[in-house]
């Protein structure tokens, strides 16, 4: 197994090309995405960095903190598999997730992380077998973003219209309703490093400035990324997740600080691409942050029978033939639940949130009050799964009340 994963900190699902957007330039993921298997519905079970990387290594859920019988490092590393991890340290990081590999190494930013990649995977060409990990942070404010860049997401009038004679621009004038404001477009300064926490859900302003900085840091990282990627050896295999995605006021928070469990946090992507794989190929199944371990286990030719994420090589192939009914999700003192046709909300503090999927993707319409009886259900059969988690020995899944 050759194996290269890069987690993007704070990467949306629904930001990037493979998952559907239009707006934001993402060349590199979308060619990425075209090479192999994109999980349309992966989710990050616990949007908390330490916790989200602890669930990675234990194959565990971390509803109850714990560590696991197994480290997945340790069972790779049984199969003759060498580990390696590369850190942006620009942005906090948990400290334990650096225990156990083989080799660490600190970087000051992405860019020097993505370098420093570079070197090493040249280093292990014609090696058998390693594992390297990249941890990228650029996606969590402030972000650091060319001009140009920039300019693509924020510029002034287009170049055509930016040529405009005196004449012309005059004729333009005498057009314009200075009481319409719809006659001009409206245009917005970046705002790089925006204030963590809550925000008026009406500022129409504050959240467009928002989401094209984000947009043009997505971009920003995107480019970086192709710089590594081109030219890849066809025997490695490249996996793109996120440990979480972040709030940038779709529903009146700023942040990525774990405990928000809307889907622009807890909707993370997850692509492999490598030789052996039906190229552009996409899963429509329910899959969690907890099954990343298994699955590298048996890439790396094991198995883990304590885990209690599943395995996803079989579905790399061809479809699931036992969906999971739910996903649960936990996040600070607050609880989620993802179906194919609900998703259910429970807040450390205030009212459960229940709302109709896929339709309503943006979360806005709660229909909790229209179906009390089905979110109470669904809420009973959370808690009892997060009790279930905390037991040793294989996870006895509640079944969903109907």
């Amino acid at each position: 197994m050759k194996l290269l994963l890069i987690d993007i900190r704070g990467l949306q699902a629904e930001a990037i090309g493979p998952y559907g957007n239009r707006w934001v330039e993402t060349f590199t993921l979308n060619a990425l995405a075209a090479q192999g298997v994109v999980f349309d519905r992966h989710l990050s079970v616990h949007p908390e960095t330490g916790r989200a990387h602890a669930a990675w290594r234990s194959g565990r859920y971390q509803f109850t903190p714990s560590t696991g019988p197994i480290d997945l490092l340790a069972l790779v590393r049984g199969r003759g598999v060498r580990t390696y991890l590369l850190v942006d340290t620009s942005r906090p990081a948990p400290e334990e997730f650096s225990v156990g590999w083989d080799q660490v190494r600190e970087c000051a930013d992405t860019p020097e992380t993505l370098e420093a990649a570079q070197e090493l995977l040249a280093r292990l060409h014609g090696e058998p077998s390693w594992l390297v990990w990249l941890e990228l942070a650029a996606l969590l404010p402030p972000w650091q973003v060319s001009p140009e860049i920039v300019d693509a997401y924020f510029g002034n009038l287009p170049p055509e219209e930016e040529e405009m004679t005196e004449e012309d621009d005059e004729d333009e004038e005498e057009l314009v309703d200075e009481d319409d404001p719809l006659e001009e477009e409206e245009l917005h300064e970046p705002l790089m490093d925006p204030a963590a926490g809550a925000v008026d859900p009406k500022d129409d302003e504050l959240y467009l400035r928002v989401q094209k900085s984000y947009a043009a840091a997505i971009s920003q990282v995107d480019i970086l990324l192709g710089h590594l990627l081109d030219g890849m050896p066809d025997d490695v295999l490249v996996v793109l997740t996120a440990d979480a995605g972040q709030s940038l006021g779709e529903h009146g928070v700023i942040g990525a600080d774990g405990t928000s469990l809307h889907a622009e946090v807890v909707h993370v992507p997850l692509i492999f691409a490598g030789a052996g794989f039906r190229a552009g190929r996409h899963v429509g199944s329910l899959t969690a942050s907890v099954d990343l371990g298994p699955t590298i286990a048996e890439l790396a030719g094991t198995t883990w029978p304590d885990a209690q994420g599943r395995s996803l090589v079989k579905l790399l192939s061809e479809d699931e033939s036992a969906p999971r009914p739910y996903i649960a999700i936990g996040g600070g003192e607050s609880l989620a639940m993802w179906t194919p046709e609900r998703t259910l909300i429970v807040p450390a503090q205030g009212d459960a949130r229940l709302y109709v999927k896929p339709d309503d993707r943006c979360e806005v319409n709660d229909v909790q009050q229209h179906e009390a009886d089905r979110a109470e259900g669904m809420a009973r059969t959370l808690r009892a799964f997060a009790e279930a988690s905390a037991r040793a020995g294989a996870l006895e899944v509640p079944a969903l009340e109907p």
